[in-house]
This record gives C-alpha cells, sequence and structure tokens, in this order.
C-alpha cells in the first residue's frame, strides 16, 4: 500500500482534528461573527450593567430597597458613551452614579431624605462601618463599579464600539424586575401627631403640679404586629411594682424620618431635622425643655453616643436644655463599658444609672430628662441585650433579628421600672417611653413582624399627683 497515499498522510498540528473542523464550519455558517459578537455585547453588559447593579441584586434578595429604576438606566447610558471617551472620564462618570446610588440606598433603609445623607457624610467618621460585613461588602462592589467600567474601556476600547445591544436588553431587564420587586419611594410625612400629644403628658396633673418628667427615646422601637409579642415586651415594665405607683397607658402615634426627627416630634411638637435647629441664630426654639426651664425646671439630655454626632452638643441647648451628658461626659466620669457595633459608644446601662442619679437625687426644684438610647442601632451584636429569651432559631419571637433586638430594648424598659420605682424618686415624677423609628435595615422576614407607620409608647402617670 502506498505510504504517501492521502490516508498514511500526516497533517500539521490541529489541521484536520474534529476541534477545528468544527469551527471551520461554524466560521462558514456564520456562527464565529455571532460568537464574537456575543462576547462584545457580552463585556459590554458585564461592566455596565451586572457590574454595578449585582450588588443590590443580592440585597433585594434579603431587603425591602426602595426602586432605583432610573440609576440603573444611568449605568447604561454611560456605557453608550464610554467607548468614545478616556478611561478616566468614564471612571468619573460612574464613580458620580455610584454615589448616587449610595445615598438612595441609604435614605431609604435609614428613613433618610437623600438630602440629608449628603448632609449627614459629614458625620461618617464617627461610625465604624467595617464592624459590619454587609457595609464593606456594598463598598466592595462601590469600588468594583468604578474600576471594572474603566478598565474594560482601557483595554477592550474596540470590542465596545461593536456592539451594546445585549446590555441594552439586560438593562431593561433588571429595570422591569425593579420596578415590580422594590419599594416605591415613600409619600408626603403624615399628618403631625406624637406620643406627647396623645398621651397628654405635659398637661397631667403632675407635671403641672411641679412634677418631674422622664422622657426615654428608645432606638429602633417598633410596633410588634403579633398582641401576644407586645404583650411579652410590655410585661418586663408592666409590673406590679409599677402599677402600685403608677397608671400604666400604652398605645400608637406616626412617625416620619430618623432620630433626630423624633426628637423633634416628642419634644417640639412638628416635623424637623437636627438642621432646623442648628440654623437657629441666638434664640430658642418653642419646646418642651425651653418651657419647662422658663418654669424652674433644670433640663437634661443623656445620650451614650458622643454629642458631636448631628452636632447634639450645639442644637440641643437651642431646644432648651441646660445640662447634657453624651459619650464624652461619660468617659469623664470614668466610664469605660463598650456596647455597639457600626455605632460604637458607652452603653445604655451606665446612662441608665445616671438618669437615675439625676432624677433621685435630692434638689430643690424638678427635673425634666431626656434618655435617648442607642444600643439597639442595628447591626445588634448577638452578645449584648439581657439574657431573658434565648434567641436561637428566633426564640420567643420567631425571628432571631427582632429577638435579639427585643432583649435590649427589655434592657431599657428594665431600667425604666427600676427607675421608675425607686424609693428615692420624687412621688410625682412622670415617664414616657416612645420609639423614634421602627427598626431599619432590617430583612423583609423580620420587618413582616412590625406594624408599619406607627411606633409604640407607654407612659406611666403617678398615682398620687398631690404637691409634696
Amino acid at each position: 500500500m502506498d505510504g504517501g497515499g492521502s490516508l498514511g498522510r500526516r497533517l500539521p498540528c490541529g489541521e484536520g482534528d474534529a476541534v477545528s473542523f468544527a469551527a471551520e464550519s461554524a466560521g462558514h455558517r456564520g456562527w464565529r461573527a455571532r460568537l464574537a459578537g456575543l462576547s462584545t455585547g457580552g463585556l459590554h453588559a458585564l461592566a455596565f450593567v451586572v457590574v454595578p447593579n449585582l450588588p443590590y441584586a443580592l440585597l433585594m434578595a434579603e431587603y425591602a430597597l426602595r426602586s432605583r429604576a432610573p440609576l440603573i438606566l444611568l449605568y447604561w447610558c454611560v456605557g453608550v458613551v464610554a467607548p468614545k471617551c478616556p478611561h478616566g472620564f468614564v471612571a468619573c462618570a460612574m464613580a458620580a452614579v455610584v454615589s448616587l446610588d449610595i445615598i438612595w440606598l441609604v435614605s431609604g433603609l435609614f428613613f433618610l431624605h437623600p438630602s440629608l445623607v449628603v448632609e449627614a457624610l459629614r458625620y461618617a467618621p464617627l461610625i465604624h462601618p467595617a464592624a459590619y460585613w454587609l457595609y464593606l461588602a456594598v463598598g466592595a462592589g462601590a469600588v468594583a463599579a468604578i474600576v471594572v467600567p474603566a478598565y474594560v474601556v482601557r483595554r477592550h476600547r474596540g470590542r465596545l464600539l461593536r456592539g451594546w445591544s445585549l446590555a441594552a436588553g439586560l438593562m431593561g431587564v433588571l429595570v422591569a424586575a425593579d420596578l415590580l420587586a422594590t419599594v416605591k419611594p415613600g409619600a408626603e410625612p403624615p399628618v403631625f401627631d406624637s406620643a406627647m400629644r396623645r398621651s397628654a403628658v405635659e398637661q397631667s396633673d403632675a407635671l403641672r403640679g411641679g412634677g418631674s418628667l422622664l422622657v426615654v427615646m428608645v432606638e429602633n422601637l417598633g410596633v410588634l404586629a403579633d398582641p401576644a409579642h407586645s404583650e411579652r415586651l410590655l410585661a418586663v415594665l408592666d409590673t406590679e411594682a409599677v402599677r402600685a405607683r403608677y397608671r400604666v397607658r400604652d398605645g400608637v402615634s406616626p412617625w416620619a424620618g430618623m432620630t433626630t426627627g423624633a426628637t423633634s416630634r416628642e419634644l417640639c411638637g412638628r416635623w424637623a431635622t437636627w438642621g432646623d435647629y442648628l440654623s437657629l441664630a441666638g434664640s430658642v426654639a418653642d419646646c418642651l425643655p425651653a418651657r419647662l426651664r422658663a418654669r424652674g425646671y433644670e433640663t437634661h439630655a443623656v445620650h451614650a453616643y458622643t454629642g458631636r454626632m448631628f452636632d447634639r452638643f450645639d442644637w440641643y441647648p437651642k431646644i432648651g436644655f441646660a445640662h447634657l451628658t453624651f459619650e464624652e461626659q461619660m468617659r469623664a466620669r470614668g466610664e469605660k463599658g463598650v456596647c455597639g457595633t457600626v455605632f460604637r459608644s458607652a452603653c445604655d446601662t451606665a446612662a441608665a444609672d445616671i438618669v437615675r442619679e439625676l432624677l433621685t437625687a435630692p434638689v430643690d426644684r424638678p427635673r425634666f430628662v431626656y434618655w435617648l438610647t442607642v444600643d439597639s442601632h442595628m447591626p445588634i451584636d448577638p452578645a449584648e441585650g439581657t439574657g431573658r429569651w434565648d434567641c436561637r432559631a428566633g426564640g420567643p419571637f420567631g425571628n432571631e433579628t427582632v429577638c435579639l433586638i427585643a432583649r435590649i430594648w427589655a434592657g431599657v424598659f428594665d431600667a425604666t421600672a427600676r427607675i421608675a420605682t425607686d424609693p428615692a424618686l420624687p412621688a410625682r415624677t412622670s415617664v414616657l417611653l416612645v420609639g423614634d423609628h421602627p427598626p431599619s435595615f432590617v430583612s423583609r422576614a423580620a420587618q413582616r413582624h412590625f406594624v408599619p407607620g406607627v411606633v409604640p409608647w407607654i407612659a406611666l402617670e403617678p398615682l398620687n399627683a398631690r404637691a409634696e
């Protein structure tokens, strides 16, 4: 047999093998060009649709986010013009959209208007975002959304010029999914009302007769949807010892905004934020602390976090507080304890001791004490709070997050009950506990445990309101 025949001839490497034959056949049918186009479109979609939006798609699976369809469109628009722009310009443009995206995310999760998020950025050095892995993940996603598109433009500009239809289609799918799965932006604040107004504490016989007053603003305290869960928490405060001295009333009231807005709601009788009071020049607002101070009360504000946060050192005196005790003053007193995660500070238990001292110390005039708690700010450290309930597998509340935060609320309620029943406390002292807003930045599963739009309040009215 002729060894030089076609069957015996050795072909060059790769020539005649199955892979090469299939590739050449596909090329003849135009598949190679189609695959190249798909690869080009995929690169465009990866850089300007997938990478910028992936962190939010993952968050949506767990949290109720507000609709961000315009931002998805903005990322895609940057991708349309990116192939004709310097990669540095692309990085700057993506950084601008990423900044808007984060501002929108924070405003929705923490009940802030976007303009207030921008204003609050100067307080960022006072918190510890590295203490929570989710904040680090969002930060890493933001960096990737800037770096990846700029790199792709620099290294693959030619490929980006040849196709972006796949990115457009994927963008459209994401916008549609966003509109279906997210929460629509909130409407205007509800008609004003407050726990102070509904409980009528300021008009009570005890306060009109010169009795002292304690207002406890409880961080993240929402209305539990299950009545059994509410009763379990209220039972911590509504004890026989408390009822022997007080008439216990409770209810709900609307809320709007964040914690500084809750301070304005309860003490100043209007929807406002810290900026509205910082802008007051040389005047004192018509707020409860100022009114009581004019009647001869000592007015105290106690908060275990730094007074630099939201400039409370500056605007608390403008609503009538003469004496301020923040973390700085607590550390000066020798307090060493540390609580919290992202909002790391002195502990609420130490603040409760100061509140108790203020209200039980012998004085010749009544006192008003406003105690703003901090330990129940999300995220919760599982090691903190009382050991009252075992929160594994959700505990008695059926959700681990709800149980962990309820343990901290229970600690505040218990401390308040001890203050209210202290034999050294003046008999005509009134107490009002109220939530600032429902828990922020909690999962959809945890949110279902709370009634939307309202916060709870509990008023302890002294049974003996006669003059001492």
